[in-house]
């Protein structure tokens, strides 16, 4: 305590009541240190994090590098069906105009970028490590450049993608190149938010992390199966060129294509099943070569809102007493 001219009346009231005297303080540097002594010692030390622990031991599975392969088939699948389906307009053997499913290519563009992402989410392991197995660091250093590398991978591909179109139909169109771009860019940026946030996520929770960052790989594979359908009744193709009901196998692709909605767009049961029920008779009633554009966009906008809600996941995990991410808790 100080010295003031209360001292000595705390003394006494101190030794009447059988306590230890205090210790008195006469410099004014001996308050503030021992003030500033108690304010640290009310913040708990910070526990270990991704940058200074090991990545907990995985080890891969033909089923984890099967989701890779996956989403790497359905979205090939559909970008030869968005080319070899695409109505060329021709004179004297020129190309002069070309009309294609730009939903089909933006699609799997981001589904291109979403197999990136899934590789991102199998290399921090110890088994793919380049460093040391011993070395502490090698977590921070596989999340960081792993997800940095899947967003660049990813926006490659996605532009391959659109370069791609344009030279398998030969016909160049600006748009191609813009939609496919424009489809993975949210896919890049939760990639970018992720490698820079999930260095600091607590050593604990990395664990549960993992499995979470997971990309939704089998409803994705059944929308990228969905809009193929609807596709190829439209166009008279494979498989409809065997059924002759092209009617039947549109609906049940849009049928798929909102079932897949439905298991993107929420994690929680309930939610998927109710949602379920309306998407799936929904678009079934009311897909047609007008609407499956938007029906197809609207996945590739789900596809987007995963990613963004696996950013916000982590940056959550990494920064919990964060003012953003307390909000973003809320909402």
């Amino acid at each position: 305590m100080a010295y003031d001219a209360t001292a000595t009346a705390a003394q006494a009231a101190l030794a009447d009541a059988g306590l230890p005297q205090p210790t008195l303080l006469t410099q004014p540097e001996q308050v503030a240190g021992g003030a500033a002594r108690l304010a640290g010692a009310t913040h708990a030390a910070e526990g270990p994090t991704a940058a200074t622990t090991r990545l907990p031991r995985t080890r891969l599975t033909i089923g984890s590098l099967t989701a890779v392969a996956v989403l790497a088939a359905a979205s090939v699948g559909l970008l030869l069906q968005t080319v070899t389906t695409a109505d060329v307009s021709t004179i004297a053997a020129r190309v002069v105009g070309v009309r294609l499913p730009i939903g089909n290519l933006a699609l799997a563009a981001a589904i291109a970028a979403t197999a990136a992402t899934a590789a991102a989410q199998l290399a921090p392991t110890t088994w793919l490590s380049p460093q040391g197995l011993n070395d502490p660091a090698s977590t921070r250093y596989l999340l960081r450049r792993s997800y940095l590398a899947a967003a660049a991978a990813g926006l490659a591909l996605s532009g391959l993608w659109g370069l791609g179109t344009g030279v398998g139909v030969g016909w160049t169109d600006p748009q191609y190149l813009r939609w496919a771009l424009t489809a993975a860019a949210p896919v890049a940026a939760s990639g970018i938010i992720i490698a820079v946030a999930s260095p600091r996520l607590p050593a604990a929770r990395l664990v549960d992390w993992l499995p979470r960052m997971r990309p939704p790989v089998w409803p994705i594979a059944v929308a990228a199966a969905g809009v193929y359908l609807v596709r190829a009744a439209y166009t008279l193709t494979f498989p409809n060129d065997l059924t002759g009901m092209p009617g039947l196998t549109a609906a049940l692709g849009a049928a798929l294509l909102g079932a897949a909605t439905a298991a993107t767009v929420t994690r929680h049961l309930g939610i998927r099943i109710a949602v379920m029920l309306i998407l799936v008779p929904g678009y079934a009633l009311v897909v047609t070569v007008n609407t499956i554009g938007y029906l197809t966009a609207t996945y590739a906008a789900a596809l987007a809102w995963w990613h963004l809600a696996a950013a916000t996941h982590t940056v959550r995990e990494a920064a919990p007493n964060n003012p953003v991410t307390r909000w973003l808790t809320r909402v």
